[in-house]
């Protein structure tokens, strides 16, 4: 029997002959053989189609009478069913609602259908399955999977469900994954056996698996979306438990790499996948413009409604006013029919009739034209990135026009303005700064240095993943390495953190060999009761594949300077030293990387010895609060015979840290910490407790890794390099002269951050810096205070009178607030552009929700804003601020996964395509592979997205109101009698024949600049940052001229026919072919780029009037309520007409 136990938080997975015991929490579902689960709940079958052959039709219509306009129009063809309201013919009538159903209805059919075709081929592949039967693995389709179903996979293989790995073919019992099709991420990822889940099930052997003789439960929790995320413990038979973490698990639509095969136990199958959980499709987001056709559209009802109400009182007054008339024209109503009554049903008679002025294309046009837009954004060579064949990718199909509206951009700066090819520059090691030839670019800034040393390039052919710059090593450093006399044990332990604190996976390439560039002797002084392997390794076949790129360039940092790691397992790691000799670490614990946390631990045991060594790296953040009181000073660089003062490290070392971030490079604190076995001991009961726990593991997790990670003692820092991206600054430039605000949102140290801001054009030197450091809520409210009178006051022009009501007040925290805050020069007024430059401890107070509007009165007066150390969430909570408090629209483009929440909080959200994975670029609406090419997508087609579809908004209304008065001119000449003088055909398909297309392809191909022009002269972006195109005054404009032309082409036309003979059906014709000349001509006035294909569609439409007209009143019939035989004809043989 096999058995799956459900609970509220908890699953339980049972694969044994033991039934288990009944549980409150639990429910229980019992298996009890391999063909009767096939077709439970847990199965893999995936089915994301939404309609089956028998639901479609009441299912879709049901969805698309949820919109109010197919409401509103159904309402109107019941309406005209009823005699005494008719306005045309009942078979015409639904024709405009059947057209736009059928539309929607054929579109969701094609894009079900490649769903189903999807969900077969998926469904169909064919995996490994233990049989309990036979006793051995057999082929089965994916969609027979099952939770609990043993699962054999082979190398290059598309994992079928989210699995706990049991067995791998590698003897250290690791497995290697690509998660791409999850991530978008490309380089490979260990997973490893769980620990001891083998061996305590009685098998022993790579090559003996059984899975009959796995008798353990699985105890996991129930299924969530995040794929970073698992908790769980394998409960052993003996009532051992044993913790399983996201290492542990191979999730599906991942592909196995690099390992001849595996064997796992599905935990999740089918919908409760990660995979499937995630796959929510594009987000969807409204842009403002179609905020705005809401309230438009409620103001043409409102005109609908005026001009109703205008015919049904006119109506009655007429019936009031003529109870005599002759009723041979009013065939529903008789001599002594009620007034009011008469008003009433005129009234909604005029409802039918008007309804034109609703533009009932207007939202299915704009989806074709945003729909073909798109194609015109990805085919844009000028946005392809060759590097990485990456062109610009159009992920959200529906806000093409924000992009010409942005007002605050919202930006990372790691992988986003600069390449994220870290390379390695500088170190400090105990007291000394090796400086790498960055002496003249210290001395810029006033930092004193050692002169410049003889430096040895490490070329980047060197090794067969070395950055793409080359490595300049330290002379110094080598010397120092290399000399017998000096104390090493920083320098030792300060490559051996590069080396192995890290997550690379390492791979060998056959026949690449490289020779040393400097003489790596034997490593004297520090090999004692270490191993002494003169193992040979061709180091130049060796490659790293790291998550991050800061972690590549520390261990090929290291390996240049003779470090080499050479082996990683998950119970091992070894590195090969200067001398050729092999060292060998027993991993014990690897403490991640953790956004909160800043800083990643490796705990290990050197083979052959006693130590337990804590090596971590982190930011200065993390590590200098941990420091244990005794890392201030260096005895072991000291003998006892030295009387001099003893420097403090920590304070040398945040003068080598703060000389780096200003510089530009991003900073990196190494430490470690001598473990006792009973510290250690104690430790690891927690932490045992922590990774078995169900509830409450991460925070359980986290705190027992803050635990360890104290009393540290500091080795030294590392500074990498991160260059720009090419047109950074440029490109900046451009953006902040179009009227755009960027902030820069990023991790880095202050100083890193500023120097960046000078050096991307985001601060220029004629800029006030602003620096806002508290420590406290109450010393930001008193800076933000100060700021914000400062601010004030320098708005007033009488400056005197001014200034001493905040004289006091500013002088407390002029130190604080930094350089160009204030000045002593009061003959002057200062009103310099301003920069403001805020850590992430001060930003935490000034999101608190007393100080939120406070801090963004003072950050929007501010032309760049740098936000310094801050987490993911603050970085979504800054987005969300502007955008919910100023109502402006916002956009936010990032590289990596912290960015993401930044990028679904803003209006409009840019991936880039680099080299932090692709969640980015998965979470967000447009992707690009350079930040540079953010200036065209926003100035350029951004400007023509904006520009085309408000005047394609402005015009459909023109055009609708012009159409629908033109009908009511007409019922002042009636007695407001309700009926029409044009044909009931060419009133339906005014919108969708006549008019429609020659917009759409306005809309899509209209140029009022040319891309070269847009880009010269930045104030053209302004248009769309103030809404110039698409005002609500543009909007009334458009109406009244509406109304001005329709009462021209009417009462011209009357005036033409004037005392003729002439039939209201004739009239008709006239006026309907008029008013189509008449706004084809206005759209023409309107074109300010004509093409082949814009004068072909605009005047074709005339022509395609003429030619419908000509056939449509050549066919003789019965059926129409106004007779129009041959009336085409009749019509056009009178001068009048012409």
């Amino acid at each position: 029997a096999r058995e799956i136990m459900d609970r509220q938080q908890h699953r339980r997975i049972a694969a044994r002959t033991v039934t288990l015991p009944p549980e409150k929490w639990y429910k229980r579902i019992r298996i009890p053989g391999v063909t009767t689960h096939r077709s439970s709940p847990y199965s893999n079958s995936v089915h994301t189609t939404k309609y089956t052959v028998f639901n479609f039709l009441p299912k879709n219509l049901w969805e698309q009478f949820h919109r109010f306009a197919n409401i509103y129009f159904l309402f109107l063809v019941f309406l005209n069913f009823v005699p005494a309201v008719q306005a045309f013919g009942k078979e015409v009538g639904y024709l405009p609602l059947l057209f736009v159903l059928t539309v929607t209805a054929v579109k969701d059919i094609f894009q079900d259908y490649r769903r189903y075709k999807s969900d077969k081929e998926v469904n169909g592949r064919l995996t490994w399955v233990y049989d309990w039967g036979k006793g051995n693995f057999v082929e089965r389709k994916w969609s027979e999977v099952c939770i609990g179903d043993f699962i054999q996979l082979s190398c290059n293989e598309i994992i079928p469900a989210d699995i706990l790995l049991l067995h791998s073919s590698d003897p250290d019992g690791v497995c290697y994954i690509e998660t791409a099709n999850i991530d978008g991420e490309t380089s490979l990822k260990q997973r490893q056996v769980a620990p001891g889940a083998v061996e305590t099930n009685g098998i022993s052997g790579a090559d003996s698996f059984n899975p009959a003789n796995f008798e353990s439960d699985i105890l996991c929790e129930q299924p969530h979306c995040e794929i970073y995320d698992f908790s769980g413990y394998i409960l052993q038979p003996s009532g051992e438990k044993l913790g399983i973490n996201r290492r542990n698990v191979l999730l599906r639509s991942c592909v196995v790499r690099n390992t001849t095969s595996v064997v796992g136990i599905v935990l999740y199958a089918g919908h409760e996948t990660k995979a499937l959980l995630n796959n929510n499709g594009l987000s969807i987001k409204r842009s403002k413009l179609e905020r705005d056709i809401n309230a438009e559209i409620a103001f043409q009802i409102a005109i609908l409604f005026v001009l109703c109400f205008i015919g049904g009182v006119g109506s009655g007054k007429w019936t009031e006013e003529h109870v005599d008339r002759n009723i041979v024209y009013f065939p529903y109503t008789s001599s002594s029919a009620n007034p009011a009554l008469e008003g009433f049903i005129r009234f909604w008679t005029f409802i039918i009739i008007f309804q034109v002025i609703v533009p009932i294309s207007l939202y299915i046009s704009m989806e074709v034209v945003k729909f073909i837009q798109v194609f015109f954004i990805n085919w844009d060579i000028d946005m392809y990135y060759q590097p990485t064949d990456r062109p610009c990718q159009c992920r959200a199909l529906n806000i093409n026009e924000d992009l010409g509206q942005i007002h605050y951009i919202f930006t990372d700066k790691t992988g986003t303005l600069t390449e994220n090819e870290m390379v390695f520059r500088c170190c400090s090691i105990g007291e000394k700064s090796y400086s790498h030839s960055l002496e003249a670019e210290f001395a810029k800034y006033g930092y004193g240095c050692a002169p410049p040393t003889t430096q040895t390039v490490v070329e980047d052919t060197d090794f067969p993943n070395s950055p793409k710059h080359p490595l300049l090593l330290d002379s110094t450093l080598q010397t120092d390495l290399e000399d017998p006399a000096f104390t090493k044990a920083y320098l030792h332990d300060f490559f051996v953190v590069m080396a192995i604190c890290n997550t690379v996976v390492i791979s060998h390439k056959d026949n690449r060999k490289v020779e040393n560039q400097w003489s790596r002797n034997q490593f004297v002084g520090v090999n004692e009761g270490r191993g002494q392997d003169d193992v040979p390794v061709d180091v130049s076949s060796i490659t790293y594949e790291a998550e991050s790129p800061d972690e590549a360039a520390l261990v090929e940092a290291a390996r240049s300077y003779g470090y080499t790691l050479v082996a990683r397992s998950p119970g091992e790691c070894s590195i090969l030293i200067p001398g050729g000799q092999l060292m060998h670490y027993k991993v014990l614990h690897l403490l991640e990387f953790d956004p909160v946390r800043k800083c990643m631990s490796i705990i290990v045991r050197e083979e052959g010895g006693s130590k337990l060594i804590l090596y971590s790296k982190g930011a200065d953040s993390a590590i200098y609060p941990n420091l244990a009181h005794h890392s201030g000073l260096l005895p072991q660089m000291y003998d006892e015979s030295y009387s001099g003062d003893k420097p403090n490290l920590a304070e040398l070392t945040q003068n080598y840290l703060n000389m780096y971030a200003t510089v530009g490079l991003r900073t990196l604190c190494l430490a470690r910490r001598m473990l006792s076995e009973e510290e250690y001991s104690v430790w690891l009961e927690h932490r045992q407790q922590a990774e078995v726990a169900l509830e409450g593991r991460d925070a359980l997790l986290f705190h027992s890794a803050c635990q360890i990670e104290k009393k540290l003692e500091l080795l030294g820092v590392t500074g990498i390099e991160d260059r720009l991206q090419d047109r950074v600054p440029e490109t900046i430039e451009s953006l902040r002269s179009s009227g755009i605000k960027i902030w820069v949102l990023t991790g880095d140290k202050q100083e890193t951050a500023i120097n960046i801001g000078y050096s991307s054009c985001l601060i220029d030197q004629d800029m006030d810096i602003v620096k806002i450091n508290a420590t406290s809520m109450e010393e930001c409210q008193d800076i933000l205070e100060a700021c914000r009178q400062e601010f004030t006051s320098q708005e007033e022009a009488e400056r005197d009178n001014s200034i001493s009501s905040t004289e006091s007040l500013l002088s407390r925290f002029r130190p604080i607030l930094g350089v160009g805050c204030y000045k002593n020069d009061r003959s002057r007024f200062i009103t310099l552009p301003k920069a403001l430059i805020i850590d992430g401890q001060t930003l935490m107070f000034a999101l608190d929700k007393s100080l939120k509007v406070l801090f963004l009165e003072v950050a929007k007066q501010c032309h760049s804003v740098i936000c310094c150390r801050v987490t993911p969430l603050q970085k979504a909570a800054v987005v969300e601020l502007v955008k919910v408090h100023l109502h402006q629209m916002t956009l936010a483009v990032g590289d990596g996964a912290n960015d993401v929440s930044m990028i679904q909080k803003a209006n409009v959200g840019v991936g880039i395509a680099g080299k932090e994975g692709m969640q980015a670029v998965m979470a967000s609406d447009f992707s690009l592979g350079r930040f540079q090419f953010l200036e065209k997508l926003l100035l350029v087609h951004g400007h023509w997205c904006y520009s085309r579809l408000a005047r394609m908004m402005l015009y459909f209304f023109y055009k609708n109101v012009a159409y629908a008065v033109l009908i009511f001119w007409f019922q002042l000449f009636n007695a407001f009698s309700g009926s029409n003088a044009i044909d009931g055909i060419n009133l339906l398909i005014f919108n969708l024949v006549y008019t429609s297309l020659p917009i759409i392809v306005l809309a899509i191909t209209d140029q009022d600049l040319r891309s070269p022009a847009l880009l010269a002269d930045h104030s053209y972006y302004e248009e769309g940052l103030c809404s110039k195109v698409y005002t609500r005054w543009k909007f009334w404009l458009t109406m009244l001229d509406a109304f001005y032309q329709s009462a021209v082409v009417f009462f011209v036309a009357l005036g033409a026919y004037h005392d003729l003979a002439v039939g209201i059906t004739e009239f008709g014709f006239v006026i309907n072919i008029t008013i189509v000349i008449t706004v084809s001509l206005h759209l023409a006035v309107e074109t300010l780029h004509w093409t082949v294909v814009n004068h072909v569609v605009l005047w074709g439409s005339i022509l395609v009037t003429f030619c419908f007209n000509l056939v449509y009143t050549a066919i003789d019939t019965q059926q129409r309520i106004m007779d129009t035989y041959w009336l085409m004809y009749q019509t056009a043989s009178r001068a009048q007409f012409w």
